[in-house]
């Protein structure tokens, strides 16, 4: 789902039995055991991700992007689109930025921002966890 509010993913999220990530269970994800910077490792490098210098200008399909995957398989955690976190910050919520729209410093693991819990973006998703 493309462009929902924080209000609209949670909601889908408790509608299917299911919750947005926190902000440290998306960055464990990303970085694993071994601390990678992005799901791959490092260095970025080029065709890694669906960042804006990627230039495709849109989102893709998930899996698009090979390297975009942590070694258990998970994909598209760096590039393609933002997903909104649990997290809160009084009336903000966090989001990890990286996506097809950002450039290629918003997809490293530990890239976090706060927005209004009601923007709504055409770069940002969600994922859910039970």
């Amino acid at each position: 789902m493309a462009g929902p509010t924080f209000w609209e993913a949670e909601a889908y999220a408790k509608a299917h039995g299911a919750r947005l990530l926190t902000g440290d269970e998306h960055r464990s994800i990303i970085r694993g055991d071994e601390k990678r910077p992005y799901p791959w490792g490092s260095p970025f490098g080029d065709g890694n991700a669906n960042t804006r210098e990627e230039a495709l200008g849109r989102p893709c399909a998930v899996g698009l992007y090979r390297a975009d995957q942590t070694p258990e398989g998970v994909f598209d955690l760096a590039g393609n689109m933002g997903e909104w976190l649990a997290d809160e910050a009084g009336d903000r919520r966090l989001i990890h930025p990286g996506s097809w729209a950002r450039p290629s410093m918003a997809a490293w693991a530990k890239a976090l921002e706060l927005v209004e819990p009601g923007e709504r973006s055409a770069d940002m998703s969600f994922r859910l966890a039970r």
